[in-house]
């Protein structure tokens, strides 16, 4: 595979090279491929049609899952964010120890207790661990949905210049058991707090309304803020991390 450089910029196929667009580049590449007849009935390319049934059932579910989370994903400016995505559900469904190859689904391997530490090791930032802006315990309660930081210190944060405030959010978003179905996500409302260089810790709390679904995944979302004569300001983008989920 090659880039192409200099004024000749087009698309296709010419005398057995393809030429295709990618990250603004033309990128040229050898015309040809699998034969789509032989990977659908030839013996030997069981494992492609294997491999692709589940990537295909994988990029199903995480579409669906982005486009429930699609505000907030975009607020974040992350580059290729689907691709990542991808990557994490991939891995939990190889989880799935029922199913046989070909088979397998996401679903199944939420069943698993692996599933719980890849969905919490996960960072959507491909560079920033959430831990960065927020390096504070948190419990959840599902059942009343109530996310709380037992110990909150101003002083532990390094945030940029400029910043005020800081909001935060608990999100709560259903999903259908074979995550075919997102359910609307629910927030609760954003709390503000002033920073100051206050090394004293105190207790918050989020509520956050829960829908009703079989699988349930939620999380934490922080934005820096400025204010101005009263008036707030975001800055620097969204930050949010998926915290679990629960069936």
């Amino acid at each position: 595979m090659g880039k192409l450089k200099g004024i000749i910029q087009f698309t296709g196929s010419f005398d057995g090279l393809s030429f295709y667009e990618s990250g603004g580049k033309i990128i040229v590449r050898k015309t040809g491929g699998f034969d789509g007849k032989k990977i659908k009935t030839q013996p030997e390319y069981a494992r492609v049609r294997e491999n692709g049934a589940e990537f295909g059932h994988v990029a199903k579910v995480c579409k669906n899952f982005r486009q429930g989370l699609k505000a907030d994903l975009s607020a974040m400016g992350i580059e290729k964010v689907h691709n990542r995505l991808v990557s994490l559900f991939h891995d939990i469904m190889q989880l799935d120890m029922v199913s046989k190859r070909g088979k397998r689904t996401v679903a199944n391997g939420l069943q698993s207790p692996t599933a719980i530490a890849l969905l919490e090791a996960f960072e959507l930032h491909p560079t920033e661990a959430f831990s960065r802006h927020f390096p504070y315990s948190i419990s959840v309660d599902l059942t009343e949905g109530i996310l709380t930081v037992p110990h909150f210190a101003p002083n532990l944060l390094s945030v940029p210049v400029g910043t005020t405030h800081l909001f935060l959010q608990f999100w709560i978003a259903g999903m259908d058991s074979e995550l075919k179905e997102f359910s609307k996500v629910q927030y609760s409302e954003a709390l503000s707090i002033l920073l100051t260089p206050s090394g004293t810790s105190i207790p918050l709390t989020l509520s956050c309304a829960v829908p009703e679904a079989p699988l349930l995944f939620y999380g934490l979302k922080l934005n820096y803020v400025q204010e101005t004569n009263g008036t707030f300001h975001p800055l620097f983008g969204t930050k949010m991390k998926i915290l679990g989920f629960r069936l």
